[in-house]
């Protein structure tokens, strides 16, 4: 029975990078369904802020907007760790008070040495804006920075941020499109889903081959030993 442990362990090992495989294809699909998504969203007419339409926010995330009003510059978000072409930065996020609420706007992408630090100063314009954007998702809910402002964030989440401003947050933020270097939208590529997929099933079909033929080098002497024994 020792002979077929390697077999069972093949097995067992090429089930699970099997399992690997097929969720990474699931990923795949999901991207795949979100891309579709989002495309469909950008091809629509914008809509106007201080006018949306009834319903859940979900529904409106990627759907182009615009929106004009005065920007409270002092109390903005810093998106730290982004980076633009392989070069460092940070996204810039003012709260836009508009007659329909605030939200929070990405103004823009500024390069940043270690990704944190940033003058907020030289990246100040008029104090009333007239934005074109994008709605985006909330990021994950991630601990923001305890005092002072700016805030620094790891993604922008109104839920998270909105105690500590003094007026309720639109639970959307919106990407702004036009400006000096404005913040990329999402990139519409599959990812590294399928090259994961195939090397997850490459280690399956090689933990399998490979406990195949272990099993089999096993059982060589053996069977050489009953041949012997036979003619003996």
């Amino acid at each position: 029975m020792r002979q077929y442990a390697a077999l069972v362990i093949g097995i067992g090992a090429a089930l699970l990078c099997a399992r690997l495989g097929t969720w990474q294809l699931s990923r795949l699909e999901e991207r795949r369904s979100l891309n579709r998504t989002i495309e469909t969203r950008l091809g629509l007419p914008p809509l106007q802020f201080d006018s949306l339409p009834a319903g859940s926010a979900d529904a409106l995330t990627y759907r182009k907007v615009t929106l004009a009003g005065r920007a409270d510059y002092a109390r903005e978000v810093v998106v730290v760790g982004r980076s633009m072409g392989g070069v460092p930065g940070v996204h810039v996020v003012t709260p836009v008070i508009t007659e329909g609420g605030a939200v929070l706007v990405e103004r823009l992408w500024v390069r940043s040495p270690d990704a944190a630090t940033v003058d907020l100063a030289t990246t100040r314009g008029d104090s009333f804006l007239s934005i074109e954007g994008v709605f985006m998702p909330p990021g994950l809910p991630r601990p923001t920075s305890q005092d002072g402002w700016p805030i620094l964030v790891a993604s922008i989440n109104a839920e998270i941020l909105t105690d500590r401003f003094p007026y309720p947050l639109y639970s959307l933020s919106v990407r702004g499109t036009s400006g000096q270097v404005p913040v990329p939208l999402p990139d519409l590529t599959e990812g590294s889903h399928r090259s994961y997929a195939v090397q997850w099933f490459a280690f399956a079909a090689i933990a399998l081959v490979g406990s195949g033929i272990l099993v089999f080098r096993e059982r060589q002497p053996s069977i050489a030993d009953h041949h012997t024994a036979v003619d003996q």
